[in-house]
């Protein structure tokens, strides 16, 4: 799940979900994760991706979201710009039927109601429709918890403080939205689209090896070298007592070792001494 927009201009962020039909289409949604956040003004606040970019891609299967994607109620600042996505993913849908989903969802909730009700006249016009409960947790022992931490976070989801958003069984996804009045028929070719839309995306390995860049020929031990050093130029410890931090610091790089990040800890290291060498500000942890 990410969020879409219609160019650098465009300040509202709207959900969509994007899956993965091969290996190829994690690396397309690798490229549009990273320029997402490359883009000016970006970075720190709205990593988005432009819809026109999401849409050339050719391994990629998109569904609609929740009351937050492309058939929420738009403000009035953000609805033509709103109005351009949502016509340029229901024109890609014309063309990659297969490649679309829209999404209803269960909860008895004003701005659901609005994207069921949408979601539903383009179903009659032939596009594809799945159930989706907008999964936030495993399961219900985790509900209260969520609360908690959206209460904590003043994030004003009311998601979070009134419905179960666990992952629901096909009997109980049939139930649920039978309840808000949506047929059964309808439910259950809702229901039989979700799993296609799963069958549709190939198993598939992920490399999840180290990428540190290896720039030491022996990381370990010029990582050592330097801390051992900063630990003697410390007039505040005693010579007596060098022994004692020593051993913690080579337990603290067998840590390291264990991890892989022995030569992004010395990358680091190189950066925060060239930071202090050219008058960068830099903070504890940093």
């Amino acid at each position: 799940e990410g969020y879409t927009c219609l160019n650098g201009d465009d300040k509202f962020n709207r959900h969509i979900l994007i899956y993965t039909t091969n290996h190829n289409g994690f690396e397309e949604i690798n490229e549009l994760i990273s320029a997402s956040y490359q883009r000016d003004g970006h970075f720190y606040k709205r990593p988005r991706m432009f819809i026109d970019e999401i849409l050339k891609c050719k391994n990629i299967i998109i569904s609609t979201a929740c009351s937050g994607g492309i058939f929420a109620e738009s403000k009035e600042e953000d609805k033509e710009n709103s109005d351009i996505v949502k016509s340029k993913i229901l024109e890609w849908g014309l063309e990659n039927k297969d490649k679309l989903f829209l999404e209803i969802q269960p909860h008895i909730y004003n701005k659901q109601i609005i994207v069921n009700n949408e979601v539903l006249k383009l179903y009659k016009q032939g596009y594809n429709i799945i159930c989706s409960n907008d999964v936030h947790y495993t399961n219900s022992n985790f509900k209260e918890i969520r609360k908690i931490i959206s209460m904590d976070k003043n994030s004003g989801d009311e998601f979070e403080l009134v419905f179960d958003l666990s992952i629901k069984s096909y009997e109980e996804q049939l139930k649920n939205f039978i309840n808000v009045g949506i047929e059964k028929s309808i439910v259950e070719e809702a229901l039989a689209n979700t799993i296609k839309l799963h069958d549709m995306c190939e198993e598939y390995e992920i490399d999840c090896g180290f990428k540190y860049p290896q720039i030491y020929d022996d990381p370990k031990t010029t990582l050592m070298q330097r801390c051992v050093s900063r630990l003697y130029s410390l007039n505040y410890i005693k010579q007596s007592e060098y022994g004692k931090y020593i051993e913690r610091i080579d337990y603290e790089l067998g840590v390291m070792e264990k991890l892989g990040s022995l030569s992004y800890m010395n990358l680091f290291s190189d950066w925060l001494s060239w930071c202090k060498e050219v008058g960068i500000a830099i903070g504890y942890s940093r």
